[in-house]
């Protein structure tokens, strides 16, 4: 019978599915019994804590061996992708730059940015926090740890502090509150992007701040 897990604050889709012994998310994604998560959250990437998801059974398979001999098993690990845009500052892309990740108990993943600043890479599912260096520069992120926008209990707001602190305009906490300095950061992206100044969190300002973000 298949469990339920409700997610944690800072979980994703591919830690969740290393936890129940699946290699990736889509076995536990694409399960039917996950139709009404799949339409509330049809980004995979964007889940929110509080969320249930129906976790199936595993299926059971055999392997014939030959006996008085040694044979060699292979274990798929769990791994995310981990996509990022590395810039300078406000549109300028750190293109085609050698870049590399650190986190504690894992090997340097060193790699190079496209021509448009974007690194690509594969990291362990169960990975949450790493430092990222290119250039000159250094960032401390957190991964998997960016909430949706639309369908959430504190009406998006956490959800655009994380967005708007990505982007650079915004440096508070990550508290779904709304606050002086988050209005402050709506409005400054909001003329960055020619938009009617307001300090609200209007259709069209969310909808830019999905599109500029990337998701």
């Amino acid at each position: 019978m298949a469990k339920q897990h409700t997610v944690a604050a800072g979980e994703c889709l591919s830690a969740i599915a290393a936890k129940y012994g699946f290699p990736d998310y889509h076995a536990i994604y694409g399960d039917p019994a996950n139709a009404s998560f799949r339409e509330k959250r049809p980004n995979p990437n964007l889940i929110y804590a509080g969320d249930v998801i129906a976790i199936p059974d595993k299926k059971k398979g055999t392997k014939s061996a030959r006996s008085g001999a040694t044979h060699k098993f292979v274990a798929r690990v769990g791994t995310k992708q981990l996509l990022l845009k590395l810039e300078s500052e406000p549109g300028e892309p750190l293109a085609n730059v050698i870049f590399e990740i650190q986190a504690p108990g894992l090997q340097t993943i060193r790699g190079g940015t496209d021509e448009e600043g974007f690194l690509d890479v594969r990291v362990p599912a169960k990975l949450k926090q790493a430092t990222v260096k290119a250039a000159d520069f250094s960032w401390d992120i957190a991964i998997g740890d960016l909430n949706p926008i639309h369908k959430a209990k504190d009406d998006g707001i956490s959800g655009i502090q994380g967005r708007l602190k990505n982007l650079g305009f915004y440096s508070g906490p990550i508290d779904g509150k709304w606050s002086d300095e988050l209005r402050s950061a709506v409005c400054a992206f909001q003329h960055a992007h020619d938009l009617p100044i307001s300090g609200e969190r209007g259709p069209a300002t969310l909808e830019k701040l999905i599109e500029v973000h990337g998701c």
